[in-house]
């Protein structure tokens, strides 16, 4: 549960890093919108209901199949945008000669760009670090 959980932060993660150098920023933002708002809440549910029942509050009956079937339906999400975001970063970069990719070019993207990004979706933004 709780390591797939961890490879859905893992995808999130993703999403908001290719933000702003996506060639479709509305669409880019749509994506994350659902990830954030559908799919990953719907995981971090699930680890709130499992602690609940391992530490005996929530008894539902049929407890096991329901996980399997979140962690089922998560992983799928899951699987299926990171092969949307590893498809983009592909057209992003461009294929080359002999079916290689060229690396990634690294764009410099700022602190603003990322806060503007995650304000778009709802997101606070991180309060500044004591200097």
């Amino acid at each position: 549960m709780a390591s797939a959980l961890n490879r859905a932060l893992g995808v999130g993660y993703s999403v908001v890093k290719q933000l702003p150098g996506s060639p479709d920023l509305d669409a880019a933002y749509q994506r994350a919108r659902r990830w954030f708002g559908k799919s990953l809440s719907d995981g971090v549910y699930l680890l709130r209901v499992t602690l609940r029942h391992d530490l005996g509050v929530e008894t539902e009956p049929r407890f096991e199949q329901t996980r399997m079937q979140m962690l089922t339906t998560l992983d799928s999400a899951r699987d299926d945008l990171a092969r949307l975001l590893a498809a983009e970063r592909v057209q992003a970069t461009g294929p080359v000669a002999g079916g290689s990719r060229r690396p990634a070019q690294r764009s410099e993207v700022s602190g603003n760009r990322v806060v503007r990004a995650l304000r778009r979706l709802g997101v606070p933004a991180p309060a500044p670090r004591p200097t």
